[in-house]
């Protein structure tokens, strides 16, 4: 424990090895004084490590997604591929769960990411309870930059259906413009077999663009 504490303060990257073992295997205790440790030091690669143990524990989740939020961007390693692949799915895992807060801050990465490939998620979202509702309506926003579907922040189970049917029919020929754009400009005489037609990522939009979305749509 003391050698914990004084990686702690010293910021010590040095020590991230004995650490991350900590948390991973130690007492609750121990597990706890570690990730304080980790978060302390923060360094990119630190978070790198944070992210990948989340992925492994999910007990973990909740500390890791609360602090990946609070925590400014340019400490986070946003551009590499592999952070942000796990962050995404311990953020998409986020919005499976029943604990409000997990909830708020998996949608809050996924619109901080970018990543689009949790909409099927937010979908799912819309037709529970009105908290969830109302943070999957501002992800959706947030994300595409779409600022006008029909339910308003507040909603019915009956304006909750007619929110989701709008995402729904705009995912899905979001998704199917996209791709067939995608494989006509690839694909000898422009006509790919129906085979290749798969799931392409659609592309978020900036976050100033999507949050000036939201300011929209609640003022309305």
């Amino acid at each position: 424990m003391p050698v914990i504490a004084a990686a702690a303060r010293l910021r010590d990257d040095g020590s991230t090895v004995p650490l991350v073992l900590r948390l991973r295997s130690g007492t609750p205790r121990e597990q706890h004084a570690a990730y304080q440790a980790l978060l302390a030091i923060a360094t990119p690669e630190v978070w790198r490590q944070l992210v990948d143990q989340a992925r492994r524990d999910s007990t973990i989740s909740l500390r890791i997604l609360r602090d990946w939020v609070r925590t400014t961007a340019n400490q986070l390693p946003r551009d590499d591929p592999g952070f942000r692949a796990a962050s995404a799915e311990i953020a998409r895992a986020a919005l499976r769960s029943a604990d409000p807060e997990l909830v708020a801050n998996g949608s809050e990465v996924v619109v901080q990411l970018g990543a689009t490939e949790a909409i099927p998620s937010l979908l799912a979202m819309l037709m529970r309870d009105s908290t969830q509702y109302a943070l999957a309506t501002s992800a959706l926003i947030r994300l595409t930059g779409v600022d006008n579907p029909p339910a308003g922040p507040v909603a019915t189970p009956g304006e909750q259906r007619l929110a989701w049917l709008f995402w729904n029919d705009w995912w899905q020929a979001r998704q199917r413009s996209q791709l067939r754009a995608f494989l006509v400009s690839l694909w000898p005489g422009g006509q790919p077999p129906s085979w290749l037609l798969a799931a392409r990522r659609v592309k978020a939009v900036p976050l100033s663009e999507g949050d000036a979305a939201l300011r929209r749509f609640r003022s309305r």
